[in-house]
């Protein structure tokens, strides 16, 4: 008996496990996240560890390279199980981790019980096909869905053991059309019904779900069990696929469904308090492929491309996507090194007095050199940063090497200017922000009114309280604070004037037509006057025209930002244009 950890943020995905593994009489342990699995860890000495690469705060990738740290866990067998199954990247990415083993979501289970036996040493005629009771979790033996659930699960194994049996004598599923429709009719047969299983298993599926209000997903997903019962009664050409990305639940079909059961599935459900959205993705066997993975493996690039649509959306496969996703995922892979590598540079853009003319600031601006791809460009990376968890390592980056360079423009005899840098919403919401950014103003010796943090609109949205609070311990520490973009977001005049701000910045799209637009002008001129009324200081980015100088400057805007000036330029350029000045 071996003891086996569980790494896996969704309670669904730990408890299958749980149930398949819990026949074999092992001993399990699980953990929602990174965190408590290395404390589970460090207390409980498992032998082996699957874990989920897709994880918040800490993805599977970050928890096995901690875990590796640990004392006497260098060669502890670790199996990645994974949504994120792109073979190349999640390959080269496993390997540098030191995992052998990757499995994709879904696998079967005898595939599961074949590879755990394999990464502990075990030979595979040990696997014990008869249940254990005892080996089922607590959790799976409630009431209500959970229990619904487990019974599926259960149904599950006995009819996946069915397919186990016909695929051995297949070479692939495309070898015969009237074949693969025997097997969905006698799955169906064997089951209560094949929505017991494949359609009535939405309750598993989340399909893109966001919860509001009362955070209930259980309420949401028997939900949606109710509608895609209603309207997929019968329905057997649907094969559903479950598939999961670490966020969301998805439902993968391949074909039966016609453009009234789509639109049922794609109307917005609001039960409850709780808001649901609907992302469907489709492959069609054998047009666009003959074996299951490579169905797999288009279905998740359709996936990809329906989430690129933002609410509901179906989106079938086509080539183009498995290119795109292939892009994506090696883009991603090269994003993770790249700091390490060395591959990011700040460029600076100045920022102007509109009195005098003199430059007395600039922004900071990232830019990627890529080994092979040449420049690329911040919006393509950033967006991809936040989503897999970079951006922070990366902020810190840039305010480290922002002041570390005006440190050094100021020893060389430059005059001294403020540099501002970006910050973002999961940057600001970090607990050690104001210690990091006292850090390295310490480590460079940089003067904190040196240091401008722009922060945006978006950031008071999730608590204007707690923004003031944050917001003040860095008033206090003597950075400059600019809010950025301001008039494109919400914030509200009544708090606006509570926040210990030193600088409003315009943005671009309103700058843009001042000089033709009379909406433009208006706004730009009256968040002037807003700002110096508040005795913050206004600057307009995105000035490109001489026009454009004279209206700021005749609506007394303080400062100026924009390619009229510069263009943003490397350290070197940008300290040659400062010496100019």
């Amino acid at each position: 008996m071996a003891t086996i950890l569980i790494v896996d943020d969704h309670v669904l995905n730990r408890q299958f496990l749980m149930v398949l593994l819990g026949h074999g009489g092992h001993r399990l342990l699980e953990a929602a996240n990174g965190a408590d699995g290395l404390a589970l860890a460090r207390e409980q000495r498992p032998d082996l560890v699957i874990a989920d690469i897709l994880m918040p705060n800490m993805d599977g990738y970050e928890f096995v390279t901690r875990l590796r740290g640990l004392p006497s866990f260098s060669a502890t067998p670790v199996i990645f199980y994974t949504a994120a199954y792109h073979e190349r990247e999640a390959s080269i990415m496993a390997l540098a981790c030191g995992v052998r083993w990757i499995l994709p979501k879904p696998s079967a289970p005898e595939l599961i019980l074949k590879t755990v036996h394999e990464a502990l040493g075990q030979p595979n005629h040990a696997i014990r096909k008869t249940p254990a009771p005892a080996a089922i979790p607590e959790s799976a033996t409630r009431s209500g869905l959970d229990g619904q659930l487990s019974g599926y699960l259960d149904e599950l194994e006995s009819s996946s053991q069915f397919v186990s049996e016909y695929a051995e004598k297949q070479e692939s599923i495309g070898n015969d059309v009237e074949d693969l429709q025997q097997v969905v009719q006698r799955l169906s047969n064997a089951l209560s019904s094949l929505q017991a299983v494949s359609l009535r298993l939405t309750a598993l599926i989340e399909l893109g779900i966001e919860l509001t209000g009362e955070r209930e997903p259980q309420k949401l997903l028997a939900s949606s069990c109710r509608v895609v019962q209603d309207i997929c009664v019968a329905r057997y050409s649907a094969i559903g696929i479950l598939s999961d990305d670490g966020k969301h639940i998805h439902h993968y079909v391949t074909r039966g469904m016609d453009e009234a059961t789509v639109a049922q599935l794609l109307r917005p459900r609001l039960d409850a308090g709780v808001l649901g959205e609907v992302l469907i993705a489709a492959t069609i066997f054998p047009d666009d492929a003959e074996d299951i993975q490579s169905l797999l493996r288009n279905a998740d690039a359709a996936m990809y491309r329906a989430k690129e649509e933002h609410g509901n959306a179906f989106q079938f496969y086509s080539r183009e996507m498995s290119e795109h996703a292939l892009e994506r995922a090696e883009l991603e892979s090269a994003l993770r090194r790249a700091l390490e590598r060395k591959e990011f540079e700040l460029f600076y853009q100045p920022k102007v007095d509109t009195r005098s003319g003199r430059i007395i600031g600039a922004e900071a601006l990232i830019r990627w050199h890529h080994p092979e791809r040449g420049m690329v460009s911040p919006t393509r990376f950033i967006p991809m940063a936040e989503e897999i968890g970079l951006i922070v390592p990366i902020g810190e980056w840039v305010i480290n090497t922002a002041c570390a360079q005006n440190k050094a423009w100021q020893d060389a005899g430059l005059p001294p200017i403020s540099v501002s840098v970006n910050l973002s919403a999961r940057q600001f919401n970090q607990d050690d922000l104001v210690d990091s950014i006292a850090s390295a103003l310490e480590s460079w010796g940089l003067d904190a009114k040196h240091l401008q943090l722009k922060l945006t609109e978006s950031m008071v949205m999730n608590s204007a309280e707690l923004f003031i609070t944050k917001l003040q311990e860095l008033e206090d520490l003597g950075v400059q604070l600019s809010l950025d973009d301001f008039g494109t977001g919400y914030s509200s005049l009544s708090y606006l004037k509570r926040f210990p701000l030193h600088q409003l910045k315009i943005d671009q799209s309103f700058v843009r037509d001042i000089v033709t637009d009379a909406d433009d002008a208006a706004i730009t001129s009256t968040v002037t006057s807003l700002g110096h009324s508040l005795n913050l200081k206004v600057i307009a980015e995105g000035v490109e025209t001489e026009e454009q100088v004279a209206f700021l400057r005749e609506h007394q805007c303080d400062e100026m930002q924009g390619y009229f000036f510069s263009k943003p330029l490397p350290a070197r350029d940008f300290a040659s244009l400062l010496r100019k000045h």
